[in-house]
């Protein structure tokens, strides 16, 4: 019966699991026949298509002990921000790689073996984008993006050797070159804005280094850029005295920044690494709330997690276990989803030195 549904309409069932970035659904979808299997893209003859990419999900640092199957296996924990769903799957092949870092749901690779080629794997669709270029030599903590260039994929590493700097990657270059990765380029990187539209970049920029304090922009920490519901937004951490976070949306098309009050349903975590989430599908979240990490004379509670409440605009402090949560937890007690998100945020892997 399924193999008489005509391909119009498959295709759209398949469509309707890339719109929320379900890709393990569709792969099981792809699977109940041949003729759906005909009538659907295959990830693994396109695995740089932007709808495989997992742009929504994003890797948790918690392992599940190795299987007794099989000894060499070991795995992760996937979250989808959008829809709360959680997906484990096992890395059978990770002994093989070193782990660099992740991009969404996508995993950044380099080969164990000499040149150490780099590779960005997708666990849902066992599809692999290969890069000609070894991973450079100095890339200890990093995060990673992957930005279309010619309408081919280009990876980002962005800890470049020198500040404002990152290693950048075309799928057929034989190294890694450093580029300037200042402000527009972080911009133009995470929104996916077109290089070539120089005057809608100009414009954006003049507006957004408008609502930045005096030289702000030079001071990365400081600020934070991300897409959340559609949206565009960058988020300023407030200069002491003053407590809190400002949230402006930015709007490309108009180049225009205004500041928000409001993000709805939607949590923010900050750092090196952003992350927002719908808290309609995470019961222990409250939406219209931003959280990151602190610490020194202008937190009041010390080094920890903060929550500040865009509604009222005050800050509370969450707590200090974070960074290792084997302290502060016994054996059967387990962090809660703030700090396991909080974690993935400000706590990039380290790359092997043996690299």
């Amino acid at each position: 019966m399924a193999s008489s549904l005509p391909a119009d309409v498959v295709r759209r069932l398949g469509d309707l699991f890339l719109d929320t970035d379900d890709v393990d659904y569709y792969m099981t979808m792809r699977g109940v026949c041949h003729g759906w299997r005909v009538s659907t893209d295959d990830p693994k003859t396109s695995p740089a298509d932007p709808r495989f990419r997992l742009g929504r999900w994003v890797m948790l640092d918690e392992r599940r002990p190795k299987s007794d199957e099989d000894e060499r296996a070991s795995g992760r924990l996937f979250l989808n921000t959008t829809t709360g769903r959680r997906v484990y799957k096992r890395l059978p092949r990770l002994d093989d790689y070193y782990f660099v870092t992740s991009t969404g749901g996508l995993i950044v690779l380099a080969s164990r073996t000499a040149p150490h080629m780099v590779c960005v794997m997708n666990l849902f669709t066992d599809s692999c984008i290969s890069f000609a270029a070894p991973i450079p030599n100095s890339v200890r903590n990093t995060t990673a993006y992957l930005r279309e260039v010619d309408h081919f994929p280009t990876l980002v590493l962005d800890d470049g050797p020198l500040p404002d700097t990152a290693y950048t990657a075309k799928l057929d270059a034989e190294q890694f070159a450093v580029e300037e990765y200042n402000l527009v380029d972080k911009v133009r990187t995470i929104w996916g804005i077109d290089a070539a539209d120089q005057e809608m970049i100009g414009g954006l920029m003049r507006s957004i280094t408008a609502v930045l304090p005096y030289k702000m922009y030079f001071l990365y920490t400081c600020y934070h850029i991300l897409e959340s519901a559609g949206d565009m937004l960058i988020v300023i951490h407030r200069q002491h005295p003053r407590h809190g976070v400002d949230v402006f949306k930015v709007n490309v098309e108009e180049k225009a920044v205004e500041p928000v009050r409001s993000i709805g349903s939607r949590a923010l975590f900050l750092g090196q690494r952003c992350v927002s989430v719908d808290t309609n599908k995470f019961s222990t979240i409250e939406g219209n709330r931003v959280f990151y990490f602190g610490g020194g004379e202008q937190y009041d509670k010390g080094i920890g997690i903060y929550m500040f409440d865009l509604t009222n605009e005050t800050e509370k402090w969450i707590t200090s276990d974070v960074h290792d949560f084997s302290l502060g937890f016994g054996e059967h007690t387990k962090p809660t989803m703030i700090q396991t998100l909080m974690k993935y945020c400000i706590d990039t892997p380290w790359v092997p030195t043996g690299v």
